[in-house]
């Protein structure tokens, strides 16, 4: 376990109007469709903030799966962010790292889209806490640094005395104290000079943490007792637990063991109704411990729980204290076959415990020499080229669908122009048709009843005769020169093949060029070719 806790960003909006309100008024605004989005998720996240630390996660994931669903629905990434961000952190309340992991990755993925530098590293601050609650201190302290040089940028001091804290605990988990409490002290003067320091207990109980770990339990006691006001005005009861644990062990230290027994029951209590399993594991094997000297069987009862839960647990040094005090157990029972028998697996998983604390010695040596400065400013320099290589190539996909866009558009315009001239010479030649018809009617009709084609003038004209067929379908197109080779076949009782075999026939007759409207042509031909007045 991670004796001192990160400073989480889990929380991301602060200032709104609804930090005093109760939970069912928020609940009617947020649920009423007639208010406007912004004072809806206002509502939600009011709720997050004063309610989240407090609470079992079970009961807040049930407003967060309303607020993504209701993000989602007015398509707002930012809100699905804040959901995911929200809903990873009541994975982390659970232990659930892996899942609290995933929900962070994904609101990362919205925030990138919508080119949110300062929100990506808010977020990625947060996966440095998973990977720091996973011993991976290494990307964890990655991630924090990265964040950190953005908040710089940006001028963001309280999120940048986030990050310092976190840096500070990475340096106390792998036992650099004294360059803990120098991050941590950095961390505390942003705090004060944005008048935070009254409002963030988590630093108070951090440096706490550290002094007691270092012996020095005056000043332990100082800043935890500075932590526990903050803590307990906001009602912070994810913090509460931790501060509650550190009393115990301060007071086991000064060997005053009722207080200490009285402080893990608190921290276990909390911890109960918040869900975290492995907090409870750790609380039930300190108190199992406090009170095993005076009451052998209720740490025997003690201890049939602490099994039952840390069944799945992975934590090697918890198994190492777990078998500790079973050894100790059927020590005082007397049963010393089962007791050697734990004191073997204390040792089998004690070894493991060595291992992991050789491995955070190497750890310990690659971060100093491997995230100092030049390193880091390479990297931002590499990242930054990165980001200027995507964004070249993003801004060629831009160009060629541009490009594409254009010429698409310039294809419609011609098509529907090509079009448009079309109809208009159709118009033209259907008006001379008519033209030539009226005009010339009276001189080469062969009876009142209309306008006829002059066979033999059209014949001398193209200087060959015209069959029955052909001359059929001179006639019909003369009564309807836009009519289809389908309906002609129909008028002259032949097939398409025949008609459209005619057609061509007469197209080399009367010399008609590639046209659009050939029949058109071909008619209007015959027609000036039957014209008696030339």
């Amino acid at each position: 376990m991670k004796n001192i806790v990160c400073a989480l960003i889990f929380l991301l909006i602060a200032n709104n109007g609804y930090t005093q309100v109760d939970p069912d008024s928020l609940k009617l605004i947020w649920t009423n469709n007639t208010l406007s989005d912004s004072l809806r998720f206002k509502a939600i996240n009011s709720y997050y903030l004063n309610h989240t630390h407090s609470q079992h996660p079970d009961s807040v994931l049930v407003l967060i799966n309303y607020h993504f669903r209701l993000a989602k629905e007015k398509n707002s990434k930012r809100e699905m962010a804040n959901a995911l961000n929200e809903k990873a952190f009541a994975y982390y309340i659970y232990g659930e790292t892996d899942s609290s992991l995933a929900m962070l990755e994904k609101a990362v993925k919205f925030r990138t889209e919508m080119k949110d530098s300062l929100e990506v590293a808010l977020l990625n601050n947060n996966i440095g806490n998973i990977y720091r609650g996973q011993n991976d201190y290494q990307k964890a302290v990655r991630y924090y640094t990265y964040s950190l040089a953005t908040f710089e940028k940006k001028e963001k001091y309280i999120a940048q005395a986030d990050a310092l804290n976190n840096i500070g605990l990475i340096y106390e988990d792998i036992e650099l104290d004294s360059l803990a409490l120098e991050y941590l002290n950095r961390a505390m003067k942003l705090y004060e000079q944005e008048g935070m320091e009254e409002r963030n207990g988590n630093i108070w109980l951090n440096i706490g943490a550290i002094y007691l770990k270092l012996g020095n339990n005056e000043e332990a006691k100082k800043y935890l007792k500075k932590a526990y006001r903050v803590l307990k005005s906001v009602n912070n009861r994810w913090s509460l637990s931790d501060y509650y644990h550190q009393m115990a062990l301060l007071y086991e230290s000064m060997g005053i063991i009722d207080t200490a027994s009285n402080y893990i029951k608190k921290s276990l209590e909390i911890n109960k109704e918040l869900g975290n399993n492995h907090k409870i594991n750790l609380n039930l094997i300190m108190q199992a411990n406090l009170i095993l000297p005076a009451n052998i069987d209720e740490a025997i009862m003690l201890k049939e729980r602490i099994i039952k839960s840390s069944q799945t647990t992975t934590d090697n040094q918890l198994k190492s204290d777990l078998f500790k005090l079973l050894y100790r157990v059927y020590k005082k029972h007397e049963k010393y076959d089962l007791a050697l028998e734990m004191y073997e697996k204390h040792m089998m998983y004690y070894d493991s415990v060595l291992i992991e604390k050789n491995n955070i010695a190497l750890v310990r040596q690659a971060i100093k020499s491997e995230y100092d400065l030049k390193l880091f400013n390479n990297q931002l320099e590499n990242d930054k080229k990165q980001a200027q290589l995507k964004l070249k190539q993003l801004k060629d996909s831009y160009l060629l669908i541009f490009i594409g866009s254009v010429i698409i558009m310039v294809i419609i315009v011609l098509t529907r122009y090509r079009i448009n001239n079309y109809r208009k010479q159709k118009k033209v030649l259907l008006k001379e048709i008519d033209k030539l018809k009226t005009t010339h009617i009276s001189s080469i009709s062969n009876n009142d009843g209309g306008f006829n084609l002059d066979r033999s003038r059209i014949e001398k004209h193209i200087n060959r005769e015209i069959n029955e067929t052909d001359w059929k379908v001179l006639n019909i197109l003369l009564d309807d020169p836009v009519i289809t080779n389908k309906e002609i076949a129909e008028k002259a009782f032949m097939s398409v093949d025949g008609i459209g075999s005619s057609l061509r026939r007469m197209y080399d007759y009367f010399d008609i060029k590639e046209s659009k409207y050939k029949k058109i042509s071909l008619i209007l031909d015959a027609i000036k070719k039957s014209d008696t007045s030339k």
